[in-house]
């Protein structure tokens, strides 16, 4: 490969916004205490990788593990963008899988 090519497109490498921009007008806002519980619930789950010969289920841990350094930071720095984006993994993450 030669220096300075992309192997991918740049459109998908570099979206519209990211997590220093403001949020999109249709992305839920996620207050402090709603991510907070989203994290707690993140941390309930067991780190056990769930692998059964699909592509995308040996990377559950590392997943959690993400999605929970995430959190953190969006709890951290409550940037409107960043607590939209997390708040979306931490709903997909957990939905159905975590302890109550």
């Amino acid at each position: 490969m030669e220096p300075g090519t992309l192997v991918f497109d740049s459109d998908d490498l570099y979206p519209a916004w990211d997590v220093t921009g403001p949020a999109p007008g249709h992305f839920d806002q996620y207050d402090v205490a709603v991510l907070e519980r989203l994290v707690h619930k993140c941390l309930k789950q067991k780190e056990t990788p769930i692998y059964g010969g699909e592509d995308n289920e040996d990377i559950e841990v590392y997943a959690l593990n993400r999605i929970t350094w995430y959190g953190a930071y969006g709890l951290h720095f409550t940037h409107p963008q960043v607590n939209a984006r997390v708040g979306q993994l931490l709903m997909n993450h957990i939905k159905g899988k975590a302890k109550t």
